[in-house]
């Protein structure tokens, strides 16, 4: 990510800032209502502010970590992907940049900062009139770069074998864990080249947004660790279907599928058993036993 010229030790989440505030700490003019990318002396992006005002014609939505975010405005037609929208839609492939998220819950001079956020997902889709950007965002819990940069960093420094669970006491820190989750995200993805591993699929909307998801292989509900070893990228389908327990594989990365008589599933399914996993280059990113053998067991398939 890079290093942006901001009064970083300034900002606090949960605090609120007025407008003058905001000005001085990212040493800028005024700022408009939506996407603000901000360049360096370059002329290449070096953060973004995004503002929501809960009484905006946007109809941006928040709930808990994550947000609903309509893109910039453009009159009464369609909204662009290029501009500032498409600043934002360049993040959903690598965050790059620093997102800063302020919002409101009504008109005024006051707002409040909700700290970093990652883009999880981008839609170009009607909302009855007209064509919009909708973004899905996360929030991180961390209110600066140097914080993503620190845990980035630890991330890197991970050996290859890793526990089969998050460490408690290593992502207490807030937003710690959300941080390991976007990292996690978006190394699975690359190192798979953003192709299914499991039907080799590599979709993409018309906009040029991946369909493919990273999968968590012990998942995450039971704490399971946020460690590219311990990921699949995997189309939609087939990601609900590992997650449901229809699908699994061997040590060896041979698909197997859960046959269940009458079940339409099974039969859907059936073609890729014995199947090998389609997995990245380098072997020291393909996934480890350990996780499959999690995966197995907590799906019942070395009973089958």
């Amino acid at each position: 990510m890079r290093d942006p010229s901001v009064d970083e030790h300034r900002l606090d989440i949960g605090s609120e800032y007025h407008m003058d505030d905001i000005k001085g700490i990212f040493d800028s003019g005024g700022f408009m209502a939506g996407i603000n990318p901000r360049k360096d002396e370059h002329g290449d992006v070096e953060y973004i502010v995004l503002t929501s005002s809960g009484d905006s014609h946007y109809s941006d939505h928040l709930r808990g970590d994550r947000v609903r975010y309509i893109g910039q405005d453009h009159g009464d037609g369609d909204q662009p992907t290029s501009g500032r929208n498409g600043r934002l839609i360049a993040q959903c492939d690598e965050l790059s940049v620093p997102i800063y998220f302020f919002s409101r819950e009504s008109k005024g001079e006051d707002w409040e900062y909700e700290g970093l956020v990652d883009v999880v997902d981008h839609e170009y889709i009607s909302d009855g009139t007209r064509m919009i950007n909708r973004f899905l965002l996360e929030k991180l819990g961390i209110p600066s770069s140097d914080d993503y940069e620190e845990v980035e960093k630890a991330v890197v420094k991970e050996n290859d074998d890793p526990p089969l669970e998050e460490d408690t006491d290593e992502t207490e820190e807030t937003g710690s864990r959300k941080t390991r989750s976007a990292l996690f995200r978006r190394r699975v993805k690359r190192y798979y080249d953003e192709t299914c591993a499991i039907c080799g699929s590599n979709r993409k909307t018309p906009e040029g947004n991946s369909e493919i998801e990273a999968a968590h292989i012990y998942p995450r509900r039971e704490n399971g660790r946020d460690h590219y070893r311990n990921g699949l990228a995997l189309c939609r389908l087939h990601h609900w279907a590992f997650d449901s327990g229809w699908i699994s594989a061997t040590d060896d990365f041979e698909i197997l599928v859960r046959q269940e008589d009458g079940r339409d599933e099974s039969e859907e399914f059936a073609s890729l058993e014995g199947n090998q996993l389609i997995l990245p280059s380098s072997e020291d990113h393909w996934p480890l036993p350990k996780y499959l053998q999690k995966h197995r067991e907590m799906h019942d398939f070395d009973s089958v």
